[in-house]
């Protein structure tokens, strides 16, 4: 007969319970003292503790061993190899807290996690300071643990040994609650011990508060990035930190005005704001004289239409991306075109779905941005207006073209018949509208025709021996003067907001296969999928 074992968990239930139900040393029935039973039974649980505490110890050193035994990442791997996967690991969760939604991990602690598996995992990560690097420090309540929360961050910076640090403060008090200095003074006063490693400093904390965060620290001479991302906007809080050589990074949301923050401009390579004020992007430019990526969300309008007495026109020589979207605002380009970008390679304007096209501004821009190569457009425009705009950009290799209405939709069979002409050729140079453009993009609602489309994908390979008027490829001096090739671009992506129904033309999507196997890379997506494969579908291919 099967005997069954018991429920092994169950059982020491029982067992611990049955030890714990009558304590011998409250006895006294002795004059005062245990009875001869009770001393016997508080001697004999004296031993079982002994003996318990002994096994428990063998068990404890018996699972060490089967984890040695059973996990692969210890017993295969050097040491050397375990960290460094720890450190990709602990990284990846990191990076979730650049966005500007940091509050529903509040919880993640991965470098604690891993020291809490066994004592080898714990032993390798507490042994890895580039697993302490980074701290993701979050206050909720002006309470009493705020001094055993000082002493573990101080405790997890020092195990990061000499390494650059990442701070991140989350400050998220509920509106009642008061700040109270004194309940974050040692906590802070522990962060800014380390000020001089700070590499990178992340603050999702209202202004307000920035006074307690800096304190009277006035340089950090490695920080490279600042990225503060407030809630609400706090009236009259500043961040002042003027002493920032290292600084190359900076990003800011909607609740900072520019004018509230003091910091060292000069080898900023990086800056994105929103809500600028044309004020605001004038400091910039004029203070970043390294900046690389300009990103000017949502320029605001301005009631003074004077420029600044203080502008002067300048020449940027070194930024490279420009990102702007303003609404309405038609004293923007009067503020940009005080500069020259001759290093200009991308260029990304959103006008916020505004029926306002700066045409002129644009042309003025682009006239001094001859290396522009990269144009990313989100305007409400008129065909016309558009290939206006594109005459004189010749240099460009990427276009991207974004209008979601019927109305002042660039994207039409005039502009696509504009694009599908043929282009002279002169001594080996191609001329014509937009003779460099290899990528074209669309996003919108569709205001042509499906024929239209083939006429820009179809068409001869450019010969070797053609060159574009802007970059160095070898030059072909037997070609006759007044030649004429059709330029076909080598990738086409479309997004289309279409209606179920709206399936591409049959002889057009057979000639569109045709194009895919020549080798050109053609995508056609609709809110309803892959309209090639949907239309493939539709006509039975």
């Amino acid at each position: 007969m099967l005997s069954v074992a018991p429920d092994t968990a169950k059982f020491r239930k029982i067992m611990l319970e049955s030890l714990s139900d009558y304590n011998p040393h409250r006895c006294s029935v002795s004059s005062g003292q245990p009875c001869d039973a009770c001393a016997k039974l508080a001697e004999l649980d004296a031993s079982i503790d002994r003996q318990f505490a002994d096994f428990v110890e063998r068990r404890r050193a018996l699972k060490t061993q089967v984890n040695h035994y059973h996990n692969p990442l210890i017993h295969r791997l050097p040491s050397e190899i375990a960290s460094h996967i720890f450190t990709l690991y602990v990284e990846s969760i990191n990076d979730c807290f650049l966005s500007d939604h940091p509050y529903d991990k509040a919880d993640w602690s991965p470098p604690l996690l891993l020291a809490s598996v066994c004592k080898t995992w714990r032993e390798i990560a507490l042994a890895t300071p580039r697993l302490w690097a980074s701290a993701n420090i979050f206050l909720h309540s002006n309470s009493d643990l705020q001094d055993l929360q000082a002493e573990l961050v101080k405790q997890w910076l020092d195990r990061s040994g000499r390494l650059p640090l990442s701070i991140s403060l989350t400050i998220n008090l509920p509106d009642h609650h008061q700040v109270q200095e004194e309940s974050f003074s040692r906590l802070f006063d522990v962060v800014r011990q380390y000020s001089h490693r700070w590499h990178s400093l992340t603050s999702y904390s209202d202004m307000r508060y920035n006074h307690y965060i800096i304190g009277d620290l006035v340089q950090a001479p490695m920080l490279e990035t600042i990225r503060l991302f407030p809630e609400y906007y706090s009236s009259g809080a500043t961040f002042h930190l003027p002493e920032t050589p290292s600084l190359r990074h900076f990003e800011i949301n909607h609740n900072i005005s520019l004018s509230d923050v003091v910091v060292q401009w000069d080898n900023l390579t990086y800056f994105e704001d929103c809500l600028n004020s044309l004020d605001d992007i004038l400091t910039i430019l004029y203070a970043a004289r390294r900046l690389v990526t300009g990103k000017f969300h949502n320029v605001q309008k301005t009631s003074n239409e004077e420029l600044p007495e203080s502008a002067a026109h300048a020449t940027h020589t070194s930024l490279k991306h420009l990102s702007i979207s303003s609404r309405d605002n038609p004293h923007l380009f009067t503020f940009i075109n005080l500069f020259d970008f001759p290093s200009l390679e991308s260029f990304i304007f959103d006008s916020n779905r505004s029926p306002y096209f700066p045409k002129a501004g644009l042309i003025s821009l682009f006239a001094r941005s001859q290396s522009l190569v990269s144009l990313d457009i989100r305007v409400l425009a008129e065909d016309q207006d558009l290939i206006d705009l594109l005459e004189k950009l010749p240099s460009i290799t990427d276009l991207s073209i974004s209008s979601v209405t019927y109305n002042a939709n660039p994207m039409t069979d005039k502009f696509l018949n504009h694009l599908a002409a043929e282009l002279p050729v002169t001594k080996g140079i191609l001329f014509g509208f937009l003779p460099c453009l290899e990528i074209l993009h669309f996003t919108g609602i569709r205001n042509f025709a499906w024929s239209s489309l083939l006429g820009i994908l179809e068409g001869p390979v450019q010969d070797v021996g053609i060159r574009h008027p802007y970059f160095d490829s070898p030059v072909d001096n037997t070609a006759p003067a007044g030649i004429k090739r059709k330029r076909r671009l080598r990738c086409t992506s479309l997004t289309i907001y279409s209606v179920p129904g709206d399936y591409i033309d049959r002889d057009v999507l057979l000639s569109l296969m045709r194009i895919r196997e020549a080798g050109v890379n053609v995508e056609i997506l609709s809110n309803q999928g892959d309209l090639i494969q949907l239309s493939l579908s539709y006509h039975g291919l």
